[in-house]
């Protein structure tokens, strides 16, 4: 099946191409060992160091999750200036994406930490060392969640549509996976979610940030999820009114 390969191996054109998941597999880690980190460095005309090798691995463990750059400095030993700029690099290089928090209740919300995912699953895969079926991973709640954001963003870039992507996490709990902002009060919320299990973040979100219309849809939320049943009748796109 396509999408279960593409979540394991990902999009490059010669990995997507190869039929056999072991020669998938042995390239991907050629990708990864050889020649993309050093190539991504040598073109911005930086010595190579096996430091961002380490950071993106270690990024590759927490996708979908809030990246602490200082707990990132302290366990690589590297110092924080160094962990944003390698960051950074790593993003111009289309490696990986940060996807900022959207804070309208600085007290009670989430506004610092930025989560990242990775371009490429296959290359993300390849970094943790784990090509085996989603159904059997433990983290296959944040590749779903790295994919769907992802294709998100290759969407939107496509149709050349300007939007702010954010996510929302209250101190309190609460969070809400994926918004897209493309004006103040026009927002897009989703729930990704490989389970059938609804979310009540939704609520908590509105309540604290808006007053919101939200006619259809449960909680205002839209969700992607394997379920198509939840996916078909929970999609509802809202404006907000302050």
């Amino acid at each position: 099946m396509l999408l279960p390969n593409v979540l394991r191996h990902g999009f490059y054109p010669e990995i997507y191409l190869e039929p056999n998941p072991v020669t998938k597999q042995i390239l991907l880690a050629k990708i990864v060992e050889s020649y993309l980190f050093k190539d991504i460095l040598a073109f911005r005309r930086i010595r190579y160091t096996q430091a961002i090798v380490d950071l993106a691995r270690a990024l590759a463990y927490q996708i979908g999750s809030g990246v602490n750059e200082n707990e990132l400095a302290r366990r690589l030993k590297i110092d924080r200036k160094t962990i944003l700029s390698y960051i950074e690099i790593l993003e111009k290089a289309f490696v990986v994406k940060r996807l900022y928090p959207f804070s309208r209740n600085p007290q009670r919300e989430i506004g610092k930490q930025s989560k990242i995912y990775f371009i490429d699953l296959g290359i993300r895969n390849a970094l943790v060392g784990d090509f085996k079926e989603l159904d059997v991973r433990t983290d296959q709640g944040a590749i779903w969640e790295n994919f769907l954001i992802v294709e998100r963003w290759k969407l939107h870039a496509n149709l050349g549509k300007p939007i702010q992507s954010r996510f929302w996490r209250a101190y309190s709990g609460p969070e809400v996976d994926y918004i897209e902002e493309s004006g103040r009060d026009d927002l897009k919320a989703y729930e990704l979610k490989l389970t059938s299990d609804r979310s009540k973040s939704g609520k908590s979100f509105f309540n604290e940030c808006f007053s919101v219309s939200a006619p259809c849809g449960y909680n205002g939320i839209r969700y992607f999820s394997p379920y198509a049943r939840i996916a078909s009748n929970a999609s509802c796109y809202f404006t907000t009114e302050r």
